[in-house]
Order: C-alpha cells, then structure tokens, then sequence
C-alpha cells in the first residue's frame, strides 16, 4: 500500500507536468489524505489555491531537461538548461559539468534499473526512498553550487517545480516507499 501510494504521488506530480501544464505546487504533507476503499487506497489532493500554471516553452525545455536526464545526456541537459537561463554557455566546463550531473542526480530513483544507483540506495532489489537521502544529497550538493559566483537565479517556475518534486520526494520516503519509478516517467517521455 506504501509503495502504490507512494507511486500514485509521483505519477500525479507527472501529470501536473506532462498532461496538465499546471501543478499544485504546495508540497505540504498536510495537502495529501488517503481514502481507504476496500483493499485499495487513494491519494485525494488538497488545496487547489496553490495551483501554478506552467507555460509551454518552460515545459517544453524542462521536459527536455528531463529527457537529457534520464538518458545521461549531459550536452542535451546543458543545452536545455542554457535556453532556460540556467546556465551561460561561456560558463567553465567544470561549472556545467557540476550542474549537469546534480540534473542526473535528481532523476536518480526514475532512470531505468540499470543505471548507476548507489547501493545505499537499494533495498531487496529496489529503490528505497528513505534510505536514498537523495533530497538530502540533491540540496547539500546545489547549495555548494549556489555559492559559485556563476549561480543564475533560475526562473520562478523551476523553483516551484523543483519544490513540488523535492517534497513528492519527501514524502514518498516518509512513506517508507521502495520501488523504481523508471516506468512511470518512462510512459511520459515522448521520443
């Protein structure tokens, strides 16, 4: 139930970005109820005074980054992440090459099962989201980047989307989830 629920979090997260354009951006534990029906259990969002919506040529961009991502594509993330401001492209290449790999990073628990994924990270062949301290290691690692004289403040709409992802994060480790979500965003990449 966990883990279905824990899923059920992260594929919502996945239709606010991909299908909707727009997305409830309060990651707040206190905006999520379980109904229980029978043997199964539901995830009901709450708050809908907190909805963003997301505009095409951001998405458009971020789903490229996401894409790079999941397929370790640093050139194609550092392209995607220079036409959203993120980066300048006369930017050292350690600098890029920094933020590139926090971008891989990120995806951690949704690329496919093969990838490099910290043994830390596994529990009985799957990956434990509480174990992982992935949120963790992901803002220790941005916060040092943050302090880099070639840190760009990213546009507002990355911070929100960014903030929701964390905390879908967060909260699927509360939950004790362990499972690979790499056919969830695996159904939403368009290729």
């Amino acid at each position: 139930t966990r883990n279905a629920l824990g899923e059920s979090i992260l594929d919502l997260f996945l239709k606010e970005l991909y299908d909707w354009q727009r997305m409830q951006t309060d990651p707040n534990f206190g905006n999520y109820r379980v109904r229980i029906e029978g043997d199964a259990a539901k995830l009901v969002l709450l708050d809908f005074g907190a909805i963003r919506p997301l505009p095409d040529d951001f998405v458009a961009d971020f789903q490229r980054m996401i894409i790079s991502a999941y397929d370790h594509s640093k050139d194609e993330f550092l392209d995607a992440s220079i036409k959203l401001g993120f980066m300048k492209s006369h930017y050292p290449a350690d600098v890029l090459d920094n933020f590139a790999e926090i971008g891989m990073d990120i995806l951690e628990p949704m690329k496919p099962r093969s990838a490099s994924v910290p043994e830390a990270a596994i529990t009985d062949g799957e990956y434990d989201w509480y174990k992982s301290q992935l949120p963790k290691r992901i803002a220790k690692r941005a916060l040092a980047a943050s302090i880099s004289k070639y840190f760009a403040l990213p546009p507002k709409e990355f911070l929100y989307v960014m903030r929701k992802l964390m905390g879908v994060y967060a909260l699927i480790a509360a939950l004790r989830g362990k499972f690979f979500a790499d056919e969830l965003l695996g159904s939403k990449l368009d290729r």
